[in-house]
């Protein structure tokens, strides 16, 4: 990720983050999901590009976080 222009994050190995032009582009791994945000469209769609051409993956669309608070 590195070489793409991505920081890893000093207090988590799997946050990777790209600033650029002042938007933003988060890259979040955790086991066998990734989740990728961020307010700039096409690093977003060349990220998820790259990926899957080195990875067999699966876009499963939006996250959608259905858990309440009490």
């Amino acid at each position: 990720m590195k070489k793409f222009g991505y920081t890893q994050s000093n207090s988590d190995q799997t946050l990777f983050i790209k600033h650029i032009m002042g938007k933003l582009v988060v890259l979040i791994i955790y086991i066998d999901d990734m989740v990728v945000t961020g307010d700039d469209a096409e690093e977003i769609h060349c990220l998820q590009h790259h990926l899957a051409s080195e990875f067999e993956m699966k876009n499963l669309g939006d996250l959608n976080i259905s858990s309440r608070l009490r």
